[in-house]
């Protein structure tokens, strides 16, 4: 029954790929800020799955702020009322449907708030853009450089004063568009006009100290820094002065007095700021740790952040934990580690972050630090209370993390748990188990089964989670037109996407500093070969954000040097993974026969196995269409 099952909504996801775009529309169309506006959602017809829930980004100034709101159904629509702020220029929405975004086809939706005359409110248009541009990745947008430069200079055209406001958000655009030395001279020349405007606010200098900074103008950044150390003795340049200088400090003893010191004079900065500082307390705490200056530790874990101290005592509660030494240590510090995390999961959402991807962030944090403490625990000898920990830790991941699902079924192996056989066999079938859970899975069956029976049930359930995970993927498919691109391979040659029309194409963005991309390529390379000697499937290796001088040599001598048979083309200008949206790498694109993207997988899980498997399922899909 349940192979038959896997078997018909195989085909009837396939044969509703192509089914009716949902629709979303708001009353009043241009809304003034301040006011109600009523979302309508009809998902009629688009076989995306509930719950619906409205997400915003509302942009007033400097960072928007994220709202979440799910929608009331009736008669089959779904809607909702948000309320803009008093200040908002424009707001950028998507549907969270389930799993999956509607968001416009990548496009997203946006509201540009009005004045009383119809007319769009000053920098409604260059909120947009920075909405479009810089928060598009929470809601999947396609995040176009070109159509974000396009959009910025419309926006400054009409009204020239928002550059200034908008320069950061802008100079990135720009030198994506515009690589290389001419992108630089010219973002230079910005920051040097916008440097001579009068009645630069501290915030200004800010960013023209920053841009200075990474433009390599070291001169005029420290002599804008001075004039904004002379317009505010203890402002954010003064301030940043000091932490250049405690990042320099070689001598950890000075450089925790420094930080103390800073901290009583500064214990409330904003959040730009407080992250700056976490980068050095970091370190502080990692170096404390390392040489086990435990109550010097302890201290200045209380001066930081919840969550800088809760990473570096987790991590030093699993060195301990896997030395065996200071067990007793090892355990206080894994159960701090969770406490704080449990405690900012309620408490220290940042504004700008979605309610629901802090959460997903923050609880697979708490995942993680509660695998530690269930390991710590273990090697304590207390497999009852690590059972616990380690079984939430699998929860929290979904029992999707294979590392902490071996460590669970080992636990339930040394308590000789009943549960065991059942939970190695959902591991399995859902594509979660490792290769010692699958060994440790047939020791058990052959306790009561002989080797034959023992070959045909792992068969069954291998067979089966090929069948889950197939169907895990049809129904994750894309259907949005993968953006064209031209670009030279290692040999100067040029290829374009049109150039390979009607082949199912693999694009896998990468740079060479990259460690899980490095991390995943021997399995690439193992289905790269495997479908060597079909003409209908492609892979390109797209490198891009690569930070070298003479990048064609440093990429070639890479691929030369591991022996790699990749088709490696040169993204220099960054341009294509600007055009993809893609906001981390690894990151791989499966476009169809058709030229849509049909699948998009992002990061490494560690498995050669695993990724030659779904990469294969994927393209025998698309095979099949």
């Amino acid at each position: 029954m349940t192979k038959l099952i896997f078997t018909t909504a195989l085909t009837l996801t396939a044969a509703l790929l192509f089914a009716q775009q949902p629709t979303l529309r708001w009353t009043p169309d241009n809304p003034q800020p301040g006011t109600a506006v009523q979302v309508t959602f009809d998902p009629a017809g688009s076989k995306l799955q509930e719950p619906f829930t409205l997400c915003i980004f509302d942009f007033a100034e400097n960072k928007p702020v994220a709202t979440e709101i799910p929608f009331a159904e009736k008669k089959g629509k779904f809607t909702v009322t948000y309320t803009t702020g008093k200040n908002t220029r424009s707001v950028s929405m998507a549907v969270k449907c389930g799993e999956k975004w509607e968001n416009n086809n990548g496009a997203g939706y946006f509201l540009k708030m009005s004045q009383a005359n119809g007319k769009p409110v000053p920098g409604a248009l260059a909120a947009e853009t920075a909405l479009y541009r810089d928060w598009g990745g929470p809601f999947e947008l396609d995040r176009n450089v070109e159509i974000a430069l396009k959009q910025y200079d419309a926006a400054f055209a009409a009204e020239p004063a928002l550059r200034t406001e908008f320069l950061e958000s802008y100079l990135r655009v720009l030198m994506a568009n515009v690589r290389g030395d001419e992108g630089k001279a010219a973002a230079l020349k910005i920051v040097d006009e916008v440097a001579q405007q009068p009645g630069l606010t501290e915030n200004n200098l800010k960013t023209l100290i920053r841009l200075y900074d990474r433009l390599g103008s070291a001169e005029k950044a420290k002599t804008t820094r001075e004039k904004a150390i002379a317009q505010n003795p203890n402002g954010w340049a003064a301030r940043d002065l000091r932490r250049k200088s405690m990042l320099e400090q070689a001598d950890i003893n000075t450089k925790i007095a420094m930080l103390e010191a800073f901290h009583k004079e500064f214990p409330n900065l904003d959040e730009d700021e407080t992250n700056e500082m976490n980068r050095i307390w970091s370190g502080t705490l990692r170096n404390l740790g390392s040489n086990n200056r435990w109550e010097d530790l302890e201290r200045c874990a209380a001066l930081t952040t919840p969550s800088v101290a809760a990473s570096a005592y987790n991590s030093f509660a699993w060195n301990l934990a896997e030395k065996e030494i200071d067990i007793p240590r090892a355990l206080q510090m894994a159960q701090k580690a969770c406490d704080w995390t449990a405690a900012d999961i309620k408490t220290a959402r940042p504004a700008s972050q979605l309610p629901s991807e802090w959460n997903t962030n923050m609880n697979y944090t708490l995942g993680s630090y509660s695998d530690t403490y269930a390991y710590a625990l273990g090697k304590k000898g207390d497999t009852k209370a690590a059972l616990e920990w380690q079984k939430k830790a699998v929860d929290i991941f979904k029992g999707e993390n294979e590392e902490i699902n071996e460590r669970y079924t080992t636990l339930l192996e040394t308590a000789n748990a009943p549960m065991l056989e059942k939970e190695l066999e959902h591991f399995i079938v859902s594509n979660h188990a490792t290769p010692v859970m699958k060994e440790q899975y047939q020791a058990v069956l052959l306790k009561t089964m002989d080797g034959t029976k023992v070959a045909k049930k792992m068969a069954d359930l291998e067979a089966t989670a090929q069948a889950n995970k197939r169907l895990e993927l049809v129904n994750s498919m894309l259907d949005k037109k993968a953006p064209a691109f031209a670009l030279k391979d290692l040999e100067g040659k040029e290829v374009t996407l049109e150039s390979m029309a009607g082949k199912i194409v693999v694009v896998d963005f990468w740079a060479t500093w990259c460690g899980p991309c490095k991390a995943s390529f021997p399995g690439m390379q193992k289905t790269v070969d495997k479908y060597k000697s079909n003409p209908d499937i492609a892979f390109v290796f797209v490198d891009t954000w690569e930070n070298v001088a003479d990048k064609e040599a440093a990429v070639s001598k890479f691929i030369t040097e591991k022996g790699y048979s990749f088709h490696v083309l040169m993204d220099n200008d960054n341009k294509v993974v600007g055009n993809y949206g893609v906001s981390g790498i690894p990151t791989k694109f499966i476009i169809g026969k058709d030229g849509k993207i049909r699948f998009k997988s992002v990061g490494f899980s560690g498995s050669d196995d695993a990724l030659v498997e779904e990469l294969s399922i994927m393209i025998g899909i698309l095979q099949a269409m």
